[in-house]
């Protein structure tokens, strides 16, 4: 039994004493490892400091004629060639070439735009991004980079038409025709008031064509719009924009539906342009006390709906 223990503390011991000089060995050549990388590095900074100072000595050495040379490429508005000698040196650290560094990627960049069309959107944000870099006071560049970042957020939501949808009237037969109206998908609920009843549920639709624009009351949350069929009812309406300005409109009922009056058509479709929360008040011109309140609670991205009723 002694002899199996003795056996076994032996090949424990064996096994330690192996561990221990393999670990020894990773360490060594990490350490190896470390100093190689180490070494490395301070031969390239080495290196670097050599270039630095023969470049440095060289602008020294021939300082007049190295800036007369940008200024001639400025000059012929070669602007890649100026900035390729600049930062052949900027490496030194010389104030006067890092300064025309700056001045002369602005040229260069603003000679790019000169010739971009506007319709480039990440192009011409990529370089009045650049622009602002090099000059971060200018409001200019500021302002383009703003306008260009909401352009290119609307070119990707270009097919997303928020709570607005495309469909089409159809004929006498029930057939879809080329006719097409913009509406709203999701319902727009508001209430209504008249002598017979005080805030009872209203649904509202749009419908919305290249030559009108309407509205459909549905009274009592029903399936029956409002409807005029003898005379024709004229109606007030009170708007306010997502910014909180106020618009007042007018509109005729002249069968199921109520429509703006022509004139009116381009400032009210303006105001869905702007999208974000519209609210609305109406009542019939010859009884005041019928009158009706709802909202379109986020109008976002009627201006891409729009665009394609017009395609």
């Amino acid at each position: 039994m002694e002899k199996v223990i003795t056996i076994i503390l032996s090949l424990l011991i064996g096994f330690f004493l192996v561990g221990c000089e393999t670990k020894k060995e990773e360490l060594s050549q990490e350490a190896k490892k470390l100093k190689n990388i180490s070494a490395k590095k301070s031969y390239e900074a080495k290196i670097k400091k050599e270039k630095e100072d023969k470049l440095k000595n060289e602008l020294a050495a021939n300082r007049n004629a190295i800036l007369e040379n940008i200024k001639k490429f400025v000059e012929a508005k070669e602007y890649a060639e100026a900035l390729k000698l600049i930062e052949k040196y900027s490496d030194t650290q010389d104030e006067e070439i890092l300064k025309l560094q700056k001045q002369v990627a602005e040229k260069y960049n603003l000679n790019i735009l000169s010739k971009l069309p506007s319709s480039k959107i990440k192009e011409n944000l990529e370089l009045y991004k650049k622009l602002v870099e090099i000059s971060p006071l200018n409001t200019k560049y500021k302002k383009k980079v703003a306008h260009y970042e909401t352009k290119l957020q609307e070119f990707k939501n270009r097919n997303n038409t928020g709570i607005w949808e495309i469909r089409r009237f159809v004929d006498k037969f029930g057939d879809l025709t080329n006719e097409k109206y913009i509406t709203n998908s999701k319902l727009i609920r508001g209430t209504f008031s008249n002598t017979a009843t005080q805030n009872s549920k209203l649904n509202v639709e749009f419908i919305i064509t290249k030559d009108s624009i309407s509205i459909q009351l549905f009274e009592y949350a029903s399936n029956n719009p409002v409807k005029n069929y003898r005379d024709v009812t004229s109606y007030e309406i009170y708007i306010k924009d997502k910014n909180g300005k106020k618009y007042h409109f007018g509109a005729d009922n002249f069968s199921d539906r109520i429509t703006l009056v022509k004139y009116f058509n381009n400032s009210f479709n303006q105001i869905l342009f702007k999208g974000g929360n519209v609210r609305f008040y109406m009542y019939e011109y010859s009884h005041p006390s019928t009158k009706y309140h709802f909202e379109i609670e986020n109008a976002n991205f009627y201006k891409n709906a729009y665009r394609m009723l017009n395609e």
